[in-house]
C-alpha cells in the first residue's frame, strides 16, 4: 500500500505522465493508471466528511468569515475554477472554454480558512459560470430545501435582519441565499463601492483556495490526459487532500481548528528532541540557526503569495484583486490594460477595470507590502516607421548624385519617367570594380530609356 501512496502522491504533486512514473517504479503505464483511480476513488470514499453540512458548520464558518474578513451572514465564497484535460474524443467545443483551451468545471464553494465545504466537478468547459451553478446539485438542493441554511440574523451594531448567502462575482445571479456585488452602473455613492470591496475582500477566499491547491498539486497546471471521468476523480481527491492539508499545516488557528492526537503527541515529541538539541550546540550553529530561520521566513513569505493569475495561469506574481473580485499578475494586468488603452475591461468578465481601481494583496507575514503598482513603470507606446517603397525600379547614374526612375502603365497609353537629383552616399567604394561595374550598366541602362523615349516620341 506504500507504493501505492507514493506513486499517487508523486502523480497529483508533480503532474508526471503515467508512463514516467512507470519507469521509475518498473511497472506497466496500465497498472500506474489503475493505480492511480484506485486510489482517488478511495481517498473520495473513506475521507471525505458528511456530505451535507449542517446549520451548526454554516454558522460557524459565518462566524469565521465575520472574525477573519468582516463580512457578517456569510456560509461561503462560491466560484468556479477551469481544470486543463485532454480533448475527449468526438466531442465537438463542448469542453473547450473563452481561455482557449478544453476544460471540465470545478465549481466550489470555500469557508473562511480556504477550505472547500461543497464543490460540484465535470461541468463542461463551454459553459458560463452561472449557467453552470443552474445545474450543479448546490443550486438543486437549495431550491428544494433539502440544504438547510440558518435562519436570517441581525447584522452587527444594527437592528437589520439579513439572510445568510454564499457571496459570489458578477457571473453569478443575485438571489436571496447569494449576493454579488453592485453593477459598476450603479456605483453613484460611496457605500456601494465600499460594499463592493468588502465582499470581494471576503470573496478572495475561494480564488486563494483554488491557488493554494494548484500550487501544492501540479497536476492542476497540466493538462490531464485521461478520460473526463477519470479525471473527476482526480480533481474530487484533490480537494479531499486540500483540506487535509490545511488541517495539518495550521493555515489558520481558529477555535474550531481540532489536530488529531497522534500528530499532536508527534509534534511535542519532536519539539522536545529539538529543544534538546538546541542547548547542546554551540554559539556558532545557533548563528547559523538563525541564518537558516531567517531564509525559511523568506521562503514562506513566497509560499503566502501563492494565487492564480486569471491570464497567465500561474502563480501570481505582485498579487492584485479587482473591485470585481478576480486575482491578476500586476504585470500581466499593466500589459492587459496598455495594449487596450480605450477599452479598459477585466478580461474574465468584462467590466470596468483601470489600475487605480485594482486592490494589492500583501501574503501573511510579508512585512515590506509595498504598493506594485509602482513596480511596473508606464511602458511607451511603440512608434513603427514603415520603410520607403517605390512601385518602380530605378537605375543610378554617376556618383549616385543622378537617379532615373521608369515605369510602363497601360503601354501604350502610359510611359512615366521621372528624375531624381540627390547627393545620397555611394553605395560601393569609390575605385572599386563594383562601383565600375555599377556606372557601366547605368549608362547602358540609360541609353536603352533614351532610345525607348525617342521611339515613342517619333511613333
Amino acid at each position: 500500500m506504500s507504493d501505492y501512496n507514493i506513486t499517487i502522491g508523486r502523480y497529483l504533486a508533480t503532474g508526471l505522465a503515467f508512463r514516467q512514473i512507470a519507469l521509475t517504479f518498473r511497472i506497466s503505464k496500465t497498472a500506474v493508471s489503475s493505480i492511480v483511480i484506485e486510489v482517488c476513488k478511495a481517498i473520495w470514499k473513506i475521507m471525505k466528511e458528511k456530505p451535507t453540512p449542517s446549520i451548526a458548520d454554516f454558522e460557524n464558518i459565518a462566524q469565521g468569515f465575520y472574525e477573519n474578513w468582516n463580512f457578517p451572514n456569510c456560509i461561503g465564497s462560491i466560484d468556479g475554477k477551469h481544470i486543463r484535460i485532454k480533448c475527449p474524443k468526438n466531442s465537438g467545443s463542448m469542453f473547450f472554454n473563452y481561455k482557449q483551451f478544453f476544460s471540465i468545471v470545478l465549481m466550489a464553494v470555500a469557508d473562511a480558512n480556504y477550505k472547500f465545504i461543497m464543490i460540484d466537478v465535470g461541468a463542461y468547459g463551454k459553459d458560463s459560470d452561472g449557467g453552470i451553478l443552474s445545474n450543479s446539485n448546490i443550486l438543486k438542493r437549495l431550491e428544494n430545501k433539502t440544504l438547510k441554511l440558518p435562519y436570517p440574523k441581525k447584522l452587527p451594531n444594527s437592528n437589520v435582519t439579513g439572510p445568510y448567502t454564499f457571496i459570489a462575482d458578477e457571473a453569478f445571479p443575485l438571489r436571496t441565499y447569494m449576493m454579488r456585488p453592485y453593477p459598476r452602473r450603479l456605483l453613484n455613492d460611496e457605500n456601494k463601492s465600499y460594499f463592493n470591496y468588502r465582499l470581494s475582500r471576503a470573496r478572495m477566499t475561494i480564488e486563494c483556495a483554488f491557488g493554494i491547491a494548484a500550487a501544492k498539486f501540479r497536476i492542476l497546471q497540466k493538462s490531464i490526459e485521461t478520460k473526463v471521468e477519470n479525471a473527476d476523480h482526480i480533481v474530487k481527491a484533490i480537494c479531499i487532500l486540500h483540506n487535509v492539508c490545511i488541517d495539518l499545516e495550521k493555515i489558520r488557528d481558529t477555535e474550531n481548528y481540532n489536530i488529531h492526537s497522534d500528530i499532536s503527541s508527534q509534534i511535542n515529541n519532536l519539539s522536545g528532541d529539538l529543544t534538546d538539541a538546541m542547548a547542546t550546540t554551540s554559539n556558532e550553529s545557533d548563528s547559523s540557526q538563525k541564518n537558516t530561520g531567517n531564509e525559511g521566513n523568506d521562503g514562506r513569505d513566497d509560499q503566502n503569495n501563492m494565487f492564480e493569475c486569471n491570464i497567465c495561469l500561474e502563480n501570481a506574481v505582485d498579487a492584485v484583486v479587482s473591485v470585481c473580485g478576480h486575482l491578476f499578475c500586476w504585470p500581466c494586468l499593466h500589459q492587459w490594460l496598455e495594449t487596450r488603452r480605450g477599452r479598459n475591461v477585466c478580461p474574465v468578465c468584462k467590466s470596468v477595470i483601470n489600475k487605480n481601481e485594482v486592490i494589492p494583496i500583501y501574503g501573511r507575514g510579508n512585512s515590506k507590502q509595498e504598493d506594485p503598482r509602482n513596480k511596473v513603470p508606464p511602458r511607451p507606446s511603440g512608434q513603427r516607421t514603415e520603410p520607403e517603397t517605390s512601385g518602380f525600379p530605378s537605375f543610378t547614374f554617376g556618383d549616385g548624385g543622378f537617379q532615373l526612375s521608369l515605369g510602363i502603365g497601360a503601354f501604350p497609353f502610359r510611359f512615366l519617367t521621372s528624375f531624381n537629383v540627390s547627393n545620397g552616399p555611394h553605395v560601393f567604394p569609390v575605385g572599386s570594380q563594383l562601383q565600375q561595374d555599377d556606372q557601366y550598366l547605368s549608362k547602358i541602362f540609360l541609353w536603352i530609356a533614351a532610345i525607348c523615349i525617342i521611339w515613342l516620341l517619333l511613333a
